[in-house]
């Protein structure tokens, strides 16, 4: 099963089923707000099954709207996959609420249990925030599992 890992690589989710929603731990200030950065892995951990067509997308429960920030809230989740902390540059550059791609995780000839496919995640918070554990934020994964040799 593919499963989410936090940047210690220390598991903290796990995707269940063809399309799964997995909620996001980030931890910002809420009186100061701004744009919070953190670092999730990806990673197989079944030696039978490689996976394709991966896509991640955040979703917010409460917030229809994701063109730029959630509605006018303030609130924002966007996503970049890769190895190297993203620019601001190429932060501006994706909206709140975009999906992205994953490469395959495995072949026909082999899964791939053994690397981490890492996932940068920005959380937009506006100033003046009280305290509180936000349960509406999560990632929607879909994918396709297949057989390794079939």
């Amino acid at each position: 099963m593919l499963k989410i890992l936090d940047s210690d690589k220390d598991a903290f989710g796990a995707i269940v089923n063809f399309e799964h929603q997995t909620p996001l731990r980030t931890t910002h200030d809420g009186k100061l707000g701004g744009s919070y950065d953190s670092l999730v892995y990806v990673k197989n951990d079944d030696p039978t099954l490689y996976y394709v067509d991966i896509t991640f997308v955040p979703v917010s429960s409460t917030y229809d709207d994701i063109d730029g920030e959630w509605g006018e809230t303030g609130w924002g989740l966007k996503l970049l996959y890769g190895e190297r902390r993203p620019t601001e540059t190429e932060w501006d550059q994706v909206k709140s609420g975009e999906p992205i791609d994953l490469p395959d995780i495995g072949s026909t000839d082999a899964a791939d249990t053994a690397n981490y496919y890492p996932i940068w995640v920005r959380a937009i918070v506006p100033g003046m925030t009280p305290a509180q554990r936000k349960t509406n934020v999560s990632v929607k994964v879909s994918y396709h599992a297949k057989n390794v040799g079939a």
